[in-house]
C-alpha cells in the first residue's frame, strides 16, 4: 500500500449553510487515480476514509440533487440531544 495524494476536504459557506464541496473531492479523486496510472500501480480496490454522517441525494440519472449539508451546519446545533431524547 502506498499513499500517492492527500487533500482537504472543504467546506462552502452557501447563505447561511456549511456544505462540502463534492466537485472538489470528485477532482481530487481522479487526481490520485492519475497519479496510480503514473506510477504504474496496479488498483484493485480504492479506501475512503470518511467520517460516515454526511450524505447527498443522488437523482436516477446520477445526477447530485443539491450540495450536502456539511455536519458542522448550525441548522444540527442541538440535534444529537434531541435524537438521544428519542433513541436514548
Amino acid at each position: 500500500m502506498k499513499e500517492l495524494t492527500r487533500f482537504p476536504n472543504q467546506i462552502l459557506q452557501i447563505g447561511d449553510h456549511l456544505h462540502w464541496n463534492i466537485y472538489s473531492l470528485f477532482e481530487q479523486l481522479k487526481t490520485g487515480l492519475i497519479a496510480a496510472k503514473k506510477e504504474d500501480v496496479e488498483i484493485s480496490s480504492i479506501g475512503i476514509d470518511t467520517w460516515g454522517v454526511d450524505f447527498a441525494l443522488i437523482a436516477e440519472d446520477g445526477s447530485v440533487l443539491g450540495a450536502p449539508y456539511a455536519y458542522r451546519d448550525p441548522q444540527t446545533i442541538g440535534i444529537p440531544e434531541k435524537y438521544f431524547e428519542l433513541f436514548p
